[in-house]
């Protein structure tokens, strides 16, 4: 995806530039340059007083990585024993007999 507002090289996409075209109802979750998460939840939870909430200059920050991800874990995580997905608190979008399956767009700012 290539965004331009300024002169700039081709592919350099700021995070703002990022968040305009993202729709609402999609998942997300912003990863600073260490992989520590900075916002995880809607897009539509973000709006435009949330996004300065962001520690400053991450909305002017370059996006590395923009991948469509998936999280799949069985329902019984914690009594399994296993890790837990990454939003335990949301409600499946899919379920199976045991699995849930989430999707969401994963994006990495420099």
């Amino acid at each position: 995806m290539f965004i331009r507002t300024k002169k700039r090289k081709a592919g350099n996409v700021k995070l703002f530039e990022l968040l305009r075209v993202i729709p609402s109802s999609a998942r997300m979750r912003i990863l600073d340059k260490r992989g520590e998460e900075v916002f995880r939840g809607y897009r539509g939870n973000l709006d435009e007083r949330q996004i300065k909430l962001l520690p400053f200059g991450y909305t002017d920050a370059e996006v590395r990585r923009f991948v469509f991800s998936t999280d799949i874990y069985a329902k019984d995580y914690e009594k399994r024993g296993l890790m837990p997905p990454i939003d335990p608190e949301a409600v499946p979008d899919y379920s199976f007999s045991d699995l849930n399956l989430i999707i969401y767009y994963e994006i990495t700012i420099s």
